[in-house]
């Protein structure tokens, strides 16, 4: 088992990444004795797509170890919840942008509606869930805010009145926004969210 150990350790190292590929030999080896290969980021061996420890796809290619490198700063909570913090107040910023423009061409109902959006990214329940689910689960900053949202959004959804049950399509609108601040590329176009 050390001579595996060493073997996976002392792997070839990818000059363009920077990172350790595990060589064939000692993904085999995890293979056979543990029923699984090791995933080409945290070394956690299974049988899944995906590594159920770190989330990344088990493919040892290069541009997938490229694409989820950032495993290790998964790792440290207070990264992810700066992370989380300043998407949220990226997002809460756009929408009382949007909600001014509506304003300035007459759209009230719409400014009402995306001062409510901004104003939900700051909801401590949301936020609370969010923190929780990073803390508790030992995920990335995407995945707590992905999963609170479909929490929230579900919670809303069950509601009896009917009022309530539409805020789950606004709950699911605020938490792409805060996941596409988080990514960096938002895909979308503030102008056309406007209906002229």
């Amino acid at each position: 088992m050390t001579e595996i150990y060493d073997d996976f350790v002392n792997s070839k190292v990818d000059a363009q990444s920077g990172l350790a590929l595990p060589s064939a030999d000692a993904q085999g080896a995890l293979k056979s004795i543990r029923g699984g290969k090791p995933c080409p980021i945290c070394g956690e061996v299974s049988n899944n797509n995906f590594c159920p420890h770190c989330g990344a796809p088990m493919e040892n290619d290069v541009q997938t170890i490229r694409e989820f490198r950032k495993v290790a700063e998964w790792r440290d909570v207070d990264a992810q919840k700066a992370r989380i913090v300043e998407a949220r107040e990226k997002t809460s910023e756009q929408f009382y942008a949007l909600a001014d423009k509506c304003r300035e061409v007459g759209i009230e109902d719409s400014a009402i509606l995306y001062e409510t959006y901004a104003i939900f990214c700051d909801d401590d329940d949301f936020v609370e869930e969010i923190e929780s689910i990073l803390t508790d689960e030992g995920c990335n900053a995407e995945y707590a805010v992905k999963e609170g949202g479909k929490r929230f959004a579900a919670m809303f959804a069950a509601m009896d009145d009917a009022y309530m049950r539409a805020r789950s399509d606004d709950v699911t609108e605020v938490t792409q926004r805060i996941l596409d601040n988080l990514s960096g590329a938002p895909m979308y176009n503030d102008d056309d969210a406007i209906d002229w």
